[in-house]
C-alpha cells in the first residue's frame, strides 16, 4: 500500500486541489473591485466573491469531516448538522443528492464512511446526474449504500484499483485519496465496499456495519 508520507502529500494536495477554482473566483471577484475599469461592475465583483466564499466554505467543512479529524470519533453524531455538511456540499456541484439517515442515532464514523462514498460516487458521475445516499439499519447491523445516475457513469480506473487496496498503474496520485481512506475506514468497521455498475449507474454498498458502540 502507499507509504504514510506520500498519503500525508496526496491528502493536502486533494484538499488544495478542491478550494483552487472557488480562491480563483474570490480573487477575481477582489481584482475587479480595486480596478476602476471595472467601476461600473462591483455587482458582479461581489458576486463572484459570495459564489467562491460559498463554495469553499462547504468543501472545507464537509473534507474536515469526511477526510480529516472530525469523523473520526466513535461517539454520536449530530445528524442534523452532517445533513448540512453533506447537502451543502452537493449544492454547490454538479449532481443533485437524495439523502436517508434512516437512524435515529449514528456514529460520527458510519457518517463519515458515508461521506467518502458519497464522494467516490460524485466522482464517477463526470457529467452530473443524481446521487441517491442511504444509510439504514439492516437487521442487527447497519448497511449505507449510494447510487449515482447519470448519463456519463464510470469509476475511474485508478481508484477502483485503490479501492481494491491494488497501487494504480500510473501510481499513486490525490485523486485516489477518498478510496483509500474508504477502504481502510470500511476495513475497520468489519465491512468491504463493493462497486457495481449498469447502464448509466454505479452503485457503492457497505454491507453489515456493526451499531454504534
Amino acid at each position: 500500500m502507499i507509504s504514510p508520507s506520500l498519503l500525508a502529500a496526496c491528502y493536502a494536495s486533494r484538499v488544495s486541489h478542491d478550494v483552487v477554482s472557488p480562491l480563483i473566483s474570490i480573487t477575481h471577484g477582489l481584482d475587479m473591485m480595486e480596478d476602476p475599469a471595472f467601476a461600473d461592475m462591483q455587482e458582479e465583483a461581489v458576486d463572484s466573491i459570495k459564489a467562491g466564499a460559498k463554495r469553499i466554505s462547504a468543501i472545507v467543512q464537509f473534507m474536515r469531516f469526511a477526510l480529516g479529524t472530525q469523523g473520526l470519533s466513535p461517539s454520536q453524531a449530530d445528524i442534523h448538522a452532517v445533513r448540512t455538511l453533506i447537502e451543502d456540499f452537493v449544492a454547490v456541484s454538479k449532481p443533485t443528492l437524495e439523502l436517508e439517515i434512516g437512524l435515529d442515532a449514528v456514529s460520527c464514523r458510519h457518517l463519515r464512511l458515508m461521506m467518502q462514498m458519497i464522494l467516490m460516487s460524485m466522482e464517477s458521475l463526470a457529467r452530473g446526474g443524481v446521487i441517491r445516499a442511504a444509510i439504514r439499519p439492516s437487521g442487527e447491523t447497519i448497511d449505507i449504500e449510494i447510487i449515482g445516475e447519470g448519463p456519463r457513469t464510470q469509476m475511474r480506473k485508478g481508484d477502483a484499483d485503490a479501492l481494491a487496496g491494488v497501487m494504480p498503474e500510473d501510481g499513486w496520485a490525490a485523486q485516489n485519496v477518498v478510496p483509500i481512506a474508504a477502504r481502510e475506514l470500511a476495513t475497520e468497521m468489519g465491512a468491504t465496499i463493493v462497486v457495481e455498475t449498469g447502464d448509466g449507474t454505479i452503485r457503492f454498498l457497505a454491507a453489515g456495519l456493526p451499531p454504534m458502540e
